[in-house]
């Protein structure tokens, strides 16, 4: 169970932090006019490919990783848990790295509280709440 849930861990900010150099790659020019955004040495398009990519490994990993400590566990109510929080800490988190929902942009502040509750919504069940041991 430990490795399994310190594979989590590491896999979990790997997808965070390039979910969120994701974002910020694809949006080096956001404020700029138009006439100094063409001067930028690159437009964040292959960056925020590759960073979208590294953030969709990470959570296959996460995903495969927060199963395997659901099935360690043998006890189904904390194993939708274990699942279920970084489904639902990952969405806030995509939302954050595509900069909005649908056709809307949403604030940067907006953005800022989006990754603080899907990180606290994932490390809140993982760190404090999940059962620690396999006969929890």
């Amino acid at each position: 169970m430990r490795n399994v849930r310190a594979v989590g861990h590491v896999a979990w900010w790997v997808f965070v932090v390039s979910a969120l150099f994701t974002y910020f790659a694809q949006n080096t020019a956001i404020g700029l006019p138009r006439r100094y955004a063409d001067y930028l040495p690159e437009d964040g398009f292959d960056q925020g490919n590759t960073f979208a990519m590294l953030m969709l490994a990470a959570a296959i990993v996460v995903v495969i990783a927060t199963i395997g400590e659901a099935m360690l566990g043998k006890r189904w109510e904390p194993g939708i848990l274990t699942v279920g929080a970084p489904l639902l800490g990952g969405l806030l988190i995509v939302v954050v790295a595509m900069g909005g929902f649908g056709g809307y942009r949403f604030d940067l502040w907006v953005l800022f509280v989006l990754t603080l509750a899907g990180v606290a919504i994932r490390e809140g069940w993982s760190r404090a709440l999940a059962p620690t041991r396999l006969d929890d």
